[in-house]
């Protein structure tokens, strides 16, 4: 199975690994999912998550609110409910209490480390008050324990650990990515000591299982879109995202096709799905990194993967996404980045306000990769003869 956890089995048995995303080996891809969802541990375990990047910002957020918040939903994600199509009302209300990564800019309140004892949640978007113990013990009583965004680099990146606390009482609580919402929720669910809750071989197993049917269901995403090229288009960016009713959240993150022939002089044009956004960028630095964080804790997009360099992008007045998800994005704009030689950084920017018909005229023979700046495995390749 080529489906494989990296080195859970190794780690002592107090210290259980739980998945945060997931990077498939033949398709790019995102997963809004842990794995697995359900997870059992003793009180002073440590839950170590690990994070996949595939460009995603991630959080591990706990705490009472968070219970609340899926108390109404986990009848669904345990199978014991079927999830209609509009998702009750009780789910969306409780999640909403929670404070949101984008509000549209990124909200420090949920992005940087936040540890409520107990009392109301800050209102507002500034940071809460840093603490001299960095990532203190859950106990399961408190208001918000939130990791704040999981950096990709670093001494820390792509980690975080949960200790609990040893005087946690038995029971369950929720976690969740305030980047994503119910469809990335699970829960640990705490047991006596004197329980046998199986090791990590028990946790890999449901990791798996989970894995193998969220994998079939992009895979199967992939070879719709690669079949789906609508006229007047020559590449695709990014097939549309999959999930939804069910609470499976996952996307294609390709180029269809990931290589194309082009004449000199032709206009080559993409069309840049949405949700999630993307970029078309050639001759791209070195190192891009899609969020910043400061010497101060202050997290932060970099406009340099977002914002359009050397050309235009999505225009400020054009008709943004609608605001209910069932009345679907709006056309696709139009865009002519007009010449180019390859002689220079070429960003489309990101597609946040819709999908976009990009379009390049290719004035030099050569090979021109290209990538998406916010996926950091979703490239392609254009060939101009």
């Amino acid at each position: 199975m080529f489906l494989a956890l990296p080195a859970c089995a190794r780690t002592p048995e107090t210290t259980r690994t739980v998945l945060a995303d997931y990077n498939l080996d033949d398709v790019a891809n995102g997963y809004q999912a842990f794995f697995p969802r359900f997870i059992s541990a003793h009180p002073g375990d440590t839950v170590e998550f690990r994070q996949a990047w595939t460009g995603d910002p991630h959080t591990v957020t706990l705490g009472r609110l968070v219970d609340e918040a899926a108390k109404p939903l986990l009848p669904y994600l345990k199978g014991q409910k079927q999830l209609p199509d509009e998702p009750p009302e009780e789910i969306s209300a409780g999640f909403a209490k929670l404070p949101s990564f984008f509000d549209p800019d990124i909200n420090q309140l949920a992005a940087q480390p936040c540890y409520i004892t107990a009392g109301a949640l800050p209102s507002g978007e500034a940071p809460c008050p840093k603490r001299q113990q960095h990532e203190p013990e859950f106990h399961g009583t408190e208001t918000f324990f939130n990791s704040g965004f999981i950096p990709f680099a670093g001494v820390q990146g792509n980690r975080y650990s949960l200790k609990l606390a040893d005087d946690i009482r038995p029971g369950e609580y929720a976690f969740n990515c305030v980047v994503h919402g119910p469809q990335m929720t699970g829960t640990i669910t705490v047991a006596p000591k004197s329980a046998d809750i199986g090791g990590q071989a028990r946790i890999n197993a449901a990791a798996h299982k989970q894995l193998d049917r969220f994998a079939r269901e992009v895979r199967a995403l992939h070879k719709t879109a690669s079949a789906d090229k609508p006229s007047g288009v020559d590449i695709v960016a990014g097939a549309a995202p999959g999930g939804g009713a069910h609470l499976d959240g996952y996307d294609d993150r390709e180029f269809f096709p990931a290589s194309f022939h082009a004449s000199v002089g032709q206009t080559v044009t993409w069309l840049i799905n949405t949700n999630p956004a993307h970029t078309i960028s050639f001759h791209v630095p070195k190192y891009l990194p899609v969020i910043i964080v400061g010497k101060d804790g202050t997290v932060r997009g970099n406009p340099e993967t977002t914002e359009p360099r050397n050309g235009p992008g999505y225009p400020p007045d054009a008709p943004q996404a609608a605001p209910s998800e069932n009345a679907g994005p709006p056309p696709p704009v139009a865009v002519d980045a007009g010449s180019y030689d390859g002689h220079k950084f070429l960003s489309s920017g990101a597609s946040f306000g819709g999908p976009m018909l990009y379009s390049v005229t290719f004035t030099r023979p050569g090979t021109y990769p290209y990538a998406c700046l916010l996926h950091p495995r979703m490239v392609g390749e254009l060939v101009v003869r």
